[in-house]
Formats: structure tokens, sequence, C-alpha cells
């Protein structure tokens, strides 16, 4: 008698075990099959993962509803991003082209905010803008399309009037680019040993890069040599003695001049930083005179592009690098390197050089 009680006691525990693990197991079932039956936390938990230290939203298939509903319910699940901001790989084609560009004054351009977007569209020879012309595709937040093509225009001035003034003549400063503006920078590119495109002139940077040159660079090669013959007879008269400036070694010059297959162009600017030469006040870089801006201070600039890959395109950009020169003392210079603030690619931002002059 009292081991049926028993029996019966136990076997009617046993029961209310199994029914309590089978509710759980539904429950949970429920959740993982339908996400309007989860908790908000257990909807964070399983739409989203991380990658690194990043939140991301979950990619699976069978998890799509449940970041849909988490993304529409709006629930705070943290700083949650795409894992195609992430990880560009991850990308959809129309995802790449979406992150890769962005509007600038009223005209689409690459969003180098992305830099990695950008590569892997680049890399890939994805038409993420119009190449022959960069249409306006969407108004700028905030302006309207008068504002943004009045702005266009005034930037397009200032960069033909810049243009003007260091030799670069195209005539009138008019904001239109047109053959005048075309041939003014084929001028440029021929004698900076660049290749501008000429949708250059809308590009605020390109405005900043003109306006820190202080010299005419576009001039004939008969007034080259006639400008040099001068110098060269003021010096034999004036009895000005020239110093031969060699640089030092320098690990991080040698990192950036070292870590790319650069086009003869870069190849020979870097290579002419080896070695400049000082004349009364003039710092002889490659076949340039540069004017001081101050006292013993000059300023260096010249083109970085890499060789271009299989998609024609240069892998570090195509930007203008700075170099600041400065006069220690009769025989020394120092001087800083500073790479464009747009590529990155694994050197160092800037290196500082010690010349010694003799």
């Amino acid at each position: 008698m009292v081991f049926d009680l028993f029996n019966n006691f136990f076997s009617i525990l046993l029961a209310s075990i199994l029914i309590a693990l089978m509710g759980t197991s539904i429950l949970a079932a429920d959740c993982s099959t339908d996400p309007n039956s989860c908790t908000p936390k257990q909807l964070c938990e399983i739409s989203t993962k991380n990658v690194g230290d990043v939140k991301v939203w979950a990619d699976s298939s069978d998890l799509r509803s449940h970041v849909e509903v988490a993304k529409e319910l709006g629930i705070n699940c943290g700083n949650v991003k795409d894992e195609c901001d992430v990880s560009p790989e991850k990308c959809k084609l129309n995802q790449i082209c979406e992150r890769a560009t962005a509007v600038k004054n009223g005209k689409l351009n690459w969003n180098f905010d992305n830099l990695d977007h950008v590569v892997l569209a680049k890399e890939y020879g994805l038409k993420c803008l119009n190449d022959d012309v960069e249409a306006v595709t969407q108004k700028p937040e905030n302006q309207n399309l008068n504002q943004s093509s009045s702005e266009a225009i005034n930037v397009v001035k200032l960069i033909q009037i810049e243009m003007n003034r260091i030799g670069c003549s195209l005539g009138n400063a008019d904001g239109a680019v047109g053959p005048a503006s075309k041939r003014a920078l084929a001028k440029f590119n021929k004698a900076q040993g660049t290749s501008f495109a000429y949708d250059i002139f809308f590009q605020q940077s390109f405005l900043e890069t003109l306006q820190k040159i202080d010299q005419k660079v576009c001039i004939s090669q008969q007034q080259a040599g006639e400008s040099s013959g001068s110098s060269t007879q003021k010096e034999r008269k004036s009895g000005n003695k020239k110093l031969i400036c060699e640089m030092e070694y320098s690990e991080d010059f040698n990192a950036i001049e070292k870590r790319e297959k650069y086009i003869l162009t870069t190849k020979n600017a870097f290579k002419n930083l080896h070695k400049l030469q000082l004349s009364n006040d003039k710092l002889k870089f490659g076949v340039y005179d540069v004017k001081p801006y101050e006292t013993d201070k000059w300023k260096l600039f010249f083109k970085v592009r890499c060789k271009d890959n299989k998609n024609n395109w240069s892998p570090c950009g195509d930007f203008s690098a700075s170099v600041n020169v400065q006069k220690i003392n009769k025989n020394r210079l120092k001087a800083t390197l500073y790479t464009p603030w747009i590529w990155n690619r694994g050197v160092p931002p800037k290196a500082d050089m010690i010349y010694t002059c003799k």
C-alpha cells in the first residue's frame, strides 16, 4: 500500500517536471521561430551579433524576420550597425556604391570617409559615378539646387583665379569649365607631373592646394631656360654659394618611400627629397626653385600616386603631399613630410627629416 502511494507520487512528480521542461522548450522554440513571441531582451540577443568590438545585425536568413521586427519597432538594442558598414566584403553591389559615394556641393563624388568601400568599388570597377560628367543626382541636405549650383560656380571661379595667378592662364574666371580651362589644366599637369581630370575644378581640396603655391608653375621651356640662365649669371656676379643639403636617414620617410610602387613622377619626387639645393634664399626641389614664404621657411608640394591596378586605378589615390622645410642654421635644415590625409595604407602620416648642407 505504502509502495503504491510512493510510486504514484513519483510518477506525478516526474510528469510535472517533464511538462515544465516541455513548456520551456516550447517557449524557446517559439522565440526562435516567431519574433513576436520574444521578450525585448531575447529579440535583441537573437537578432544581433558581434564582429570584433562592433555589434551588427544578424545576417542569417532564418533570423531575417527577427531583424526586421527589431528595426520596425525601433527597439533599443544598443549601437547596432549593418555588417556592410564594418566589413565591406559583406556588402551587396548596391550597398557598396551607396557607402562609397556622397553628395558634396550638389555633386556625387567618392566618400573617402568610407575609404574601404571606395577601394572595393574601384578594385571591382563598379560604376558608382558617371565617369564622363559627375551629374547632380540628389539635392544636398538643407540646401536647394540653386544654392548648391551657386556654390559650385564660386569654387570653380576661385580655382580659375588661382590658376591664372600661378601662370596657368585660362582667360576670364567665369565659373564655367570649358576648353580654356582644360588647356590650362593640361599645362598644370605637365608642369607638376600630375594627372588631374577636369572635374578637379569643382573640388575644394584642389582650391586649397593651389592657394599654397606661391610661384609661377606653368612656364614654357624657353622661359625656364632663360630664367635658369639669368639666375646662373646673377649667382656668378654676386658670388652666391650653393649648398647641397643631404637628408640623414629617416625611418618614417623610408617607410613611406618604400611602401608602394609609385608612378615615375612620384618616385622622382621622393628621390629629389633626398638631396635639396640651397642658394641664396631659394630651395631647389627637382627642377623647381622654391621661394621662402617666410624667412628661411619653404613649402614643397608633389603628387602621390601609385601605379594603376588592373582597373586603371591607383590604390593610394591621386593627392598632394606637402613638405615644410626650415633652416636651423647655416648648415642644417629640418623638414616634415605630410602624406595626404586620405591616404592611410599602413604608412606613417608624416615623416621628420634632418638635412646636412655642404
